[in-house]
């Protein structure tokens, strides 16, 4: 550290020992740096809050200067892959570190169960109501539930599901026929008899059309 003059003067500064100026003048250099620090944090602050103003007062000026950032962006990730990868890496590091944050655990939740209707208050009303089991097995959930909704536009929520359960259903495709259907077919095969053919069971099935 380059030695700076002591605000030390006259007689004491005459006293002083080289040991003990050298303190003083490291000491006044760390408080120097504190104090920039400190007005390069209060000029950033200020800076931000201006530009904040300046977009509020000039929408659409603030609106083309976003998407003239964002295109010279785009094209430098395209003409520099060593960019891209670094830009790539930074994107994600932040993204990660921002749904750390409690904030960001809410959004993160939010964005995911926007597309489906669901709202997160909505979420934790129906997890308390169904007291953490599954709506259609009645099993505890192991893991995350699943959100289930009608696919509709707009989509309308429904309830929450287990993993299983709620795959079951998109591959019958959500209709209740085939689940009737389903229902009926392990019906008949879960009998005794295995589904003979030949038994009471299995004649009265057929005369009544189920099988």
């Amino acid at each position: 550290m380059p030695r700076l003059k002591s605000y030390w003067n006259g007689k004491a500064n005459a006293l002083m020992t080289p040991d003990q100026r050298k303190a003083t003048d490291e000491r006044y250099a760390a408080w120097q740096h504190q104090r920039d620090l400190n007005s390069k944090a209060k000029w950033n602050a200020d800076a931000v809050v201006r530009a904040r103003q300046w977009a509020l007062d000039h929408p659409e000026e603030a609106r083309a200067k976003r998407v003239r950032a964002s295109e010279a962006r785009n094209a430098r990730r395209l003409a520099d892959p060593e960019y891209q990868a670094k830009y790539k890496a930074t994107k994600s590091r932040h993204r990660a570190a921002y749904r750390s944050t409690p904030h960001g655990k809410r959004t993160h939740r939010a964005e995911v169960l926007r597309p489906k209707g669901w709202s997160a208050d909505r979420y934790d009303s129906a997890l308390q109501e169904q007291h953490n089991r599954c709506a259609i097995c009645q099993e505890p959930f192991l893991q995350t539930p699943c959100a289930d909704h009608a696919h509709t536009k707009p989509p309308v929520p429904r309830g929450l599901l287990c993993n299983g359960c709620n795959s079951a259903l998109g591959f019958l495709k959500d209709s209740p026929k085939l689940c009737e259907a389903a229902s009926a077919y392990l019906r008949h095969w879960n009998k005794p008899c295995g589904g003979c053919g030949m038994c009471l069971d299995c004649l009265r099935e057929e005369r009544v059309g189920v099988r």
